[in-house]
């Protein structure tokens, strides 16, 4: 996978136009679709700009591997993808969650 199709995966996931994603990071929308579409010259300051506002690791962003994902933009990333869900969902996915960590918690104990 290419550099500019992970600052695509990054923009929509992010639930970002490229129009929108440019106005935050200061270039056009033609720049982040050419970005997109072959990923090379991309400069740094513009790859970082673009991690911050999509939540995105760098370090994926940029070679395809990512480190350790802070929990809080690991929960930023899911909030927004659940966000426009029926309550009802929403509330499976927090009893769902709800589980996990008990059964993690109770894992814990018993090792």
């Amino acid at each position: 996978m290419s550099i500019g199709q992970r600052v695509k995966i990054a923009r929509e996931d992010a639930r970002m136009s490229q129009s929108e994603l440019g106005e935050k990071i200061g270039v056009t929308k033609q720049t982040i679709h050419r970005h997109e579409k072959n990923g090379k010259g991309i400069p740094i300051e513009s790859l970082i700009k673009i991690s911050i506002e999509t939540n995105t690791d760098t370090q994926w962003l940029i070679h395809g591997e990512a480190k350790e994902i802070k929990t809080e933009v690991k929960m930023a990333q899911l909030l927004r993808k659940i966000e426009n869900e029926e309550q009802e969902t929403i509330n499976e996915i927090i009893q769902m969650a709800e589980l996990i960590l008990l059964k993690h918690h109770t894992m814990r104990i018993a090792s």
